[in-house]
């Protein structure tokens, strides 16, 4: 499977939200979340999901914003400022995360108010967030049965797996490719449609990226793809 147009797509990670930074500097993140955004569109990037692509030669220098793990302050810091810009983003949800009450992540209620706002195309980050690509993983499960589990609580089917802690194998992408349309590994390089869709690499924004560094690697990924992302210090 491969799209025809050859147009790179950049896809954006905002990672490493935890419990700690949320509570310490909840009005920065979502500062943050509005400086970028609001950079993206005044400077001619357009958000899309993966379901966009397509048709990608419609938009104008596109990107994809994906934001791991299903952190609580999606629904509470991300969403209001997607609705102010109407802006596109991908979240990856873990099912066990989700189906919990309280804590970090977003509960089941809040994941239905992202699915349905409009703005947010959700992903599978597995059933429990574990590493696929490691030896004894039960890797089927993880992917397999996170993406029916969505299937029937969304009531739509999950195009995209994006591998927890960017972790895969041959055997890992196959599954991945026989249940969903792509697979989103971690950070190293412009994603081009002719690429294999069950490896998408993606660009990594820290928290502490600060506006110029965002514009430089958006400029960078666009204008010179040959030079690869940073390895990031923290995983999602």
């Amino acid at each position: 499977f491969a799209l025809e147009s050859q147009q790179p797509v950049k896809d954006f990670d905002f990672l490493g939200i935890t419990l700690q930074y949320e509570m310490a500097y909840t009005n920065v993140l979502q500062i943050l979340y509005l400086r970028q955004i609001q950079y993206l569109q005044e400077n001619d990037y357009t958000p899309i999901w993966f379901e966009d692509l397509w048709h990608v030669e419609d938009f104008s220098k596109p990107v994809i914003l994906v934001f791991d793990d299903g952190y609580k302050s999606m629904y509470t810091k991300l969403l209001p400022v997607l609705e102010k810009y109407q802006c596109k983003a991908e979240v990856a949800i873990v099912q066990r995360y989700s189906e919990k009450v309280g804590g970090m992540h977003m509960d089941l209620d809040e994941v239905l108010a992202l699915n349905d706002s409009g703005l947010v195309a959700l992903s599978s980050h597995g059933v429990n967030h574990v590493n696929v690509g490691e030896w004894g993983v039960d890797y089927e499960h993880e992917i397999r049965d996170s993406g029916i589990w969505m299937t029937r609580t969304l009531k739509k089917a999950p195009l995209t797996f994006v591998y927890p802690i960017g972790g895969s194998t041959p055997a890992v992408q196959e599954v991945v490719r026989d249940n969903y349309r792509f697979g989103v590994k971690m950070v190293g390089k412009p994603f081009n449609t002719s690429d294999d869709p069950t490896m998408v690499y993606r660009y990594f924004i820290e928290r502490q990226t600060w506006l110029g560094q965002y514009a430089y690697m958006l400029e960078v990924a666009f204008n010179d793809p040959s030079i690869n992302n940073y390895v990031p210090r923290s995983r999602g």
